[in-house]
């Protein structure tokens, strides 16, 4: 929770509601960060295009944890990897975050999370297979992947994508 109101509050970020550093690895081109929390209340997303589907619904208040708000007019279905899916996700352009709320996710999703000290294995409650994994990077869980939008214009290129076939 600290470090989420540390983000909250960087004072040189004026116009933003809250943002990641720049620098921050996790955060690197062509890939997409999502952090672990055990004190949201809701899955919340900035990024449109990660969802599969998407609707709208009628404006909900989000409480920040610095007490500002913001609105969420969007709701959809997010896949985080290929067999990790959240449900009821809001979209908030404003907001430049993307939590997962773990209480939601291990009661939607059926998934167990075992927290380590560096790392959080993600499993299929059913089968135990690994569908996920967090690492510890500056005090949040946070679960990377490549951004599955991927725009081809060399065979360079495109030997890095990731393409499901």
């Amino acid at each position: 929770m600290q470090q989420l109101l540390k983000i909250l509050q960087n004072p040189e970020r004026s116009g933003q509601i809250n943002t990641l550093e720049e620098t921050n690895p996790m955060q690197s081109e062509g890939k997409l960060s999502w952090i672990l929390d055990t004190g949201a209340t809701d899955h919340v997303t900035y990024l449109r295009n990660a969802f599969v589907n998407f609707h709208e619904i009628k404006p909900i208040k989000i409480i920040l944890p610095n007490e500002s708000f913001l609105y969420a007019n969007y709701v959809g279905t997010v896949h985080i990897t290929q067999s990790l899916i959240i449900y009821d996700v809001f979209y908030i352009p404003n907001f430049t975050l993307n939590i997962i709320f773990v209480q939601k996710l291990i009661k939607h999703s059926d998934v167990q999370c075992l927290f380590f000290h560096d790392k959080c294995l993600i499993k299929n409650s059913h089968t135990l297979k690994m569908v996920g994994l967090a690492r510890l990077s500056d005090g949040l869980y946070r679960i990377t992947r490549r951004d599955t939008h991927c725009r081809v214009t060399s065979l360079q290129n495109f030997k890095n994508c990731n393409v499901d076939i």
